[in-house]
């Protein structure tokens, strides 16, 4: 992973590596539950054939090692949304679409049933990955990235990325307040580069210790300084 340092110059983020002839984008995101379901749902509106699938590696417990060939005890695991999902593909699935099995590499010191991954997944993908779900902890409410590496000749990728985002920015209902950590000053008001729902708006606007990711609060609402 290639490392830089986000707009607001306080946390540093993980980019993938580029590969020659691709290339990858990403956009932070400060979403509640009750946010990430809304964002399917305007995903699902959007992109009828999308589909939500936890993400990783899957394991066969009834498998037999000496086998070289996945049986069809391995099925894709679908969720329904994105909601109270810590990590997840999305995808557009072609119509007679059938994942393609293949078992991951040995490894000496795994000692657990036999992993497979998908070898065939769709092109039209994007990675959903969230710091948390459930219901926000504590003062501070922190998010996540969407994110998402593509061929740069594939011109149906990149458009599908480009409409995912900015359904995403959509959901942002208005401007903050960027504060000052340590003081509670305010520093500036106005658009962020986070997707932040309106829940998690909502959940910050209700006591006025509370910061999203830490920085920032909705424009004009009233703030005390950050605990500890």
């Amino acid at each position: 992973m290639a490392r830089r340092w986000n707009r607001s110059g306080n946390q540093e983020v993980e980019m993938p590596e580029r590969v020659a002839g691709t290339a990858s984008r990403q956009k932070q995101f400060i979403l509640t539950d009750k946010d990430a379901e809304q964002f399917s749902q305007m995903l699902v509106e959007k992109f009828p054939t999308i589909r939500f699938v936890d993400n990783g590696e899957w394991s066969d417990h009834e498998f037999e090692p000496s086998r070289s060939r996945p049986g069809d005890q391995l099925k894709v695991p679908y969720r329904p949304s994105l909601a109270g999902q810590r990590r997840l593909i999305a995808w557009l699935e072609p119509q007679h679409w059938e994942p393609l099995w293949l078992p991951r590499g040995s490894d000496k010191y795994y000692k657990g049933p036999k992993r497979f991954y998908i070898a065939n997944q769709p092109d039209s993908s994007f990675y959903f990955e969230s710091s948390r779900c459930g219901d926000p902890p504590g003062w501070s409410y922190y998010g996540g990235r969407l994110w998402a590496r593509y061929d740069l000749d594939d011109k149906a990728h990149k458009r599908f990325l480009g409409q995912v985002f900015r359904l995403l920015d959509k959901m942002t209902p208005g401007d903050v307040d960027r504060i000052d950590r340590v003081s509670g000053e305010l520093k500036w008001t106005g658009k962020c580069h986070y997707g932040i729902g309106t829940d998690a708006m909502e959940w910050c606007r209700a006591e006025p210790r509370r910061r999203l990711n830490e920085d920032y609060r909705p424009a004009n609402s009233p703030r005390e300084p950050f605990p500890g």
